[in-house]
């Protein structure tokens, strides 16, 4: 009787096993490999969704084995390096997300006309060299491309030396002394000893500032304001601070990086967007005047001179304006 049972725990044992070890029916028995132009394409006839791709192609199939393309799936050119000009098919209907992430040197996107194709978060974040979109389907993200447009060109039309020379209401707020800014200061020369250009200088403090860590503390619990004093951050001694390191919210670190680029003669502004009503979607980040252009910084991010809609596809930024060099009764942003 003994050795029965043991046989049949070890028979259910066997079911059980192959139960849960089952593939699921419809799901990646649908998704084949096509080789398109030497590439290896992973495509679902049953959704038209091209699931993957490699390094190779450098272009969207409006077809696929006779079956049209309707879905771009999540992450599928991601970090796909030889897409330049994406033209999306007109029987696209939806792009995931990270679609299109890191794409280097995607510089032009095109919808076809009337196109109404949802696009997923992220689905072109951090095409740095990405500038153009032709018939954009979403209205919020070309909302907050004009929104960001309308700031870049407000940007070069001042005069950087009237900027570097205007001591702005920020640091007034911030109480900032003689002797704090020296030591800001000091501290800039130091970050950017060896430098020999403005860019150089500029990313030497751009890295020092985002090393230091966002404040969740601050953002899981509003009572315990994060600190964003220039001066507290470059001083901060953890021994002071029950052994605490130093952090700081958008603010604070586009607070330091401003400090910071002043002090070595770097013209700054502070670019925001504005909190909504109760939303809680403030952010802020640098906008700085470095070997002849304006360039974003944002140390929260971690991103450095992006072009203008790799910034905005991996931003919620939909209200642009800025605190400082522009006078607030000549540049006001309607809201979209």
């Amino acid at each position: 009787m003994k050795k029965i049972c043991i046989k049949l725990m070890a028979v259910l044992l066997f079911i059980s096993v192959c139960v849960v070890s089952a593939p699921a029916v419809g799901t990646q028995a649908a998704v084949k490999s096509y080789k398109i132009k030497g590439d290896w394409v992973g495509f679902d006839r049953s959704s038209g969704k091209i699931t993957y791709t490699h390094d190779g192609l450098d272009y969207i199939p409006a077809s696929i084995d006779g079956t049209k393309v309707k879905i771009i799936g999540k992450w599928a050119f991601c970090r796909n390096s030889k897409l330049k000009n994406a033209k999306i098919p007109s029987s696209v209907t939806k792009i995931e997300k990270g679609a299109f992430y890191e794409c280097k040197n995607l510089k032009k996107v095109t919808f076809a006309k009337g196109s109404k194709a949802k696009i997923g978060d992220m689905a072109f974040g951090k095409c740095y060299k990405l500038n153009t979109v032709v018939n954009n389907p979403s209205s919020d993200w070309k909302n907050r491309m004009d929104s960001l447009e309308r700031v870049t060109n407000l940007l070069d039309s001042l005069d950087p030396q009237a900027v570097r020379e205007t001591k702005t209401y920020i640091w007034k707020i911030k109480n900032l002394d003689e002797d704090m800014w020296s030591v800001i200061k000091k501290k800039a020369e130091s970050i950017t000893k060896g430098c020999s250009t403005d860019r150089e200088k500029a990313k030497a403090i751009y890295k020092w500032v985002a090393k230091i860590p966002y404040d969740n503390e601050w953002r899981s619990d509003g009572s315990k304001w994060p600190e964003q004093d220039p001066y507290v951050l470059i001083t901060w001694d953890k021994s002071e601070h029950g052994g605490k390191e130093a952090s700081t919210d958008c603010v604070g670190h586009t607070y330091l990086t401003l400090a910071l680029l002043d002090c070595v003669d770097i013209p700054s502004v502070y670019v925001y967007r504005e909190t909504k009503g109760n939303e809680s979607v403030g952010h802020g980040w640098n906008a700085a005047f470095v070997d002849g252009k304006w360039i974003w910084i944002d140390s929260t991010q971690k991103f450095f001179d992006p072009g203008l809609a790799g910034f905005v596809s991996d931003s919620d930024h939909k209200r642009i304006d800025m605190i400082n060099g522009v006078d607030f009764d000549e540049y006001s942003v309607t809201e979209n």
